[in-house]
């Protein structure tokens, strides 16, 4: 693929996110934000670093602009836990045990999974629908068998691993660009 081909298949993916779901997963997140509840972000491969872009973005780059941090922590960004659970429990369980030994009732998770199976994001879901944690789910694939777990899915229907994370990195400009102009909305 070329470049060109590349960008605009990444364009008519981008033309088709659906926006309403875009707009209730910013709405959770800044609600999140707002009762100062704790967001947690887990993803595989290049929606690991994702996640913890998100985290960096979601509380660094909110209080440079509103003064006031997200709470977010990323389930990938302790390397040392990542590696100790995936040898002390069953791998699908490395993000589903971070939540159950942390997350809170009211507690929101962003799941991320590109190709829309990945067996821990499914754990992770099944945790958070079974404890009252909020859950956003970014996927991909033109079949996930992860469709329909999640209380707000964002979907992207690409079997291209690569466009799917960048549509991920996306919706994490997105969120903190709303959360920001909703709070300076709220000033005036």
């Amino acid at each position: 693929m070329t470049h060109q081909d590349y960008l605009v298949t990444l364009q008519k993916e981008l033309a088709l996110i659906d926006m309403q779901k875009l707009q209730q997963a910013s709405a959770c997140l800044y609600n999140s934000w707002l009762t100062n509840s704790v967001v947690w972000v887990g993803g595989n491969g290049g929606n690991s670093a994702n996640a913890i872009h998100f985290a960096t973005d979601w509380s660094k780059g909110l209080f440079l602009s509103t003064g006031v941090p997200m709470k977010v922590q990323s389930l990938n960004a302790n390397s040392a836990l990542f590696s100790a659970l995936a040898n002390d429990v069953e791998k699908d369980e490395i993000f589903s045990f971070q939540l159950l030994m942390n997350a809170k009732k009211g507690d929101v998770a962003v799941l991320l999974s590109a190709g829309g199976g990945s067996s821990n994001i499914l754990k992770a879901a099944e945790f958070c629908r079974a404890n009252g944690v909020k859950s956003i789910g970014l996927i991909g694939g033109t079949n996930p068998s992860l469709k329909g777990l999640f209380d707000i899915e964002l979907h992207t229907s690409s079997d291209d691993i690569q466009i799917v994370e960048d549509i991920h990195a996306i919706f994490g400009h997105l969120v903190l660009r709303e959360i920001v102009e909703l709070s300076e909305n709220e000033q005036h």
